[in-house]
C-alpha cells in the first residue's frame, strides 16, 4: 500500500488542473467523512496525542512544546488516514466526471460567430 501525504500527490488527482483537483477532493472528502469511521478515530487520536505530548513535556518542564509536538504527530496521522480513506471516493467522483460530464461547470468561454472578423485589423468577415 502506497502512502500519500498530500492530495496533490495522489496519481488520480495529480493530472487534473488545480481548481478541478480541489473540487473533486472536497467532494470526495465530504463523502468519506460521512461514511468512514477511521477519519473520526484519527481525529480523536490527534487530541489524545496532544494530551500525551503535553504530559510528557511536563516531565521536562516544556509542556507547551510537548503538546505541540504531540498535536503535530496526531495531525500527520489524521492526514495519512484521511487521504487513504478518501481514495475510493476520489475514484468514484472521477468516474462520475469521466465522459465529459463535470460535477459543476468549469468554463464559461464564449465562441465568437464565424463572420465576426478581426477587430484589430478592422476587417469584417468574408466580403
Amino acid at each position: 500500500m502506497k502512502l500519500y501525504f498530500l492530495p496533490s500527490s495522489v496519481p488520480e488527482l495529480a493530472a487534473l488542473p488545480r481548481k478541478e483537483r480541489n473540487r473533486v477532493w472536497l467532494h470526495a472528502r465530504r463523502s468519506a467523512a460521512k461514511k468512514e469511521k477511521s477519519i473520526w478515530l484519527a481525529l480523536a487520536m490527534c487530541g489524545i496525542l496532544a494530551v500525551v505530548g503535553e504530559h510528557i513535556g511536563m516531565l521536562f518542564a516544556i509542556h507547551y512544546i510537548g503538546g505541540t509536538i504531540g498535536a503535530a504527530l496526531g495531525w500527520f496521522l489524521v492526514q495519512l488516514v484521511l487521504i487513504q480513506a478518501t481514495l475510493p471516493y476520489v475514484r468514484e467522483a472521477l468516474m462520475k466526471t469521466e465522459p465529459n460530464q463535470a460535477l459543476e461547470p468549469t468554463s464559461t468561454a464564449v465562441t465568437p460567430p464565424a463572420d465576426a472578423g478581426d477587430r484589430a485589423s478592422g476587417t469584417r468577415g468574408s466580403s
